[in-house]
Parts: structure tokens; sequence; C-alpha cells
């Protein structure tokens, strides 16, 4: 498909080696301990697992001697958390269009939720996220993605409470109130 479509497919791998836990891939290591956040265990965002990704684009961009201004990205399961919180804390990235698919939890724009489910003592300021919602997302969700029990969903009373039992709710839990907070936001 790509080469009938003349684009290019790049697949980075964030192996367990390298990159292990939810906290340095999933959360991107923004903190050294994401679901316990402060100021004081706040990364450099050099360090940040998102850190690689404009350079990556810089690098293959030299390699095929490309004249691309921007890209596109797709993330599925933890790949989409990482797509979607890659859009909140790297706005000013040369991404066109994020599609994230099916993530089993998000870190939604929300100022009274604590990170990593909103983004209260996330280091997150507003200006921020008004440059992250002028990039186009698209939330891509499996309507029959219903299953509670799904081996891959994080379960606490906090993101149960907050974003719903399984990915097709938790999806449009995202989508609806970053929607609704980018509007608010103007």
């Amino acid at each position: 498909m790509a080469n009938q479509h003349k684009i290019m497919v790049f697949a980075p791998e964030f192996s367990e080696a390298n990159f292990p836990g939810g906290d340095a891939y999933n959360l991107a290591n923004i903190f050294d301990d994401g679901d316990n956040p402060s100021q004081s265990t706040f990364n450099a965002t050099n360090e940040w697992t998102f850190s690689v990704i404009e350079p990556l684009f810089e690098q293959i961009k030299q390699a095929v001697s490309g004249s691309q201004q921007g890209y596109n990205a797709w993330g599925h399961s933890a790949g989409a958390q990482f797509l979607s919180r890659f859009l909140l804390y790297i706005p000013t990235s040369k991404i066109n269009i994020a599609v994230c698919s099916n993530a089993g939890w998000y870190t939604v724009p929300e100022k009274s939720i604590s990170f990593p489910y909103g983004i209260q003592n996330g280091q997150l300021a507003d200006s921020k996220l008004i440059v992250s919602f002028s990039k186009k997302i698209i939330v891509h969700l499996g309507l029959n993605d219903t299953n509670p029990n799904d081996a891959g969903l994080r379960h606490n009373i906090v993101v149960d409470n907050q974003q719903g039992l399984h990915r097709l709710e938790r999806g449009r839990y995202f989508y609806n109130t970053s929607l609704s907070t980018a509007q608010a936001m103007n």
C-alpha cells in the first residue's frame, strides 16, 4: 500500500529493554514515576521518550533528500497512549495528522484530575494545550471494543470512574472532553 500511494512508512521500536515499563514508554518518561507526579520528579524534556521523534523525522528526511515539512502518525493501544500524550506535551511538533487507535486509557485534558489520567500536576501549561488543540487528531475506536476484562486495560478507582470500563467508553470520553476543553479555550 505504501508503494502504491508513494508514501514512506517508518515504525520506530521502543523496546522493553531500552524503554522499560509504562513510565518510559506509555508515559514517555515525563516523570520518574508517572503515577506519582511532582515538580521534583519532572524530567527534562530531552529525557522524555518523545524527544526521539522529531530528530528521527529530520534524520529520515535528510537520508532520503526529502522536502517534507511534516508527517502523519498512527499509534495503536500503548502507541495511541504515547501519541495522544505526545500531542499534549510536544504541541510544536511537525505532526500533521495523528490517529490514536484503541488506547487502553488516556491523559485527558482535565485540570481537576491528577496526571496521568488528567493534567493536574502534569506540568502542562494552558499555552501548550491551545497549540495542541490546533493539531488534527483522529480518535479511532472499535465499536465492539467493550470488554472490561481486556488484559491491556488499567483499572483503578480513578480511571474507571473518570473514563469508563473499556476502550470504547474511554476513547469517547477522551474525545468528548478534549473537544469541549478545546472549545472552551477557543
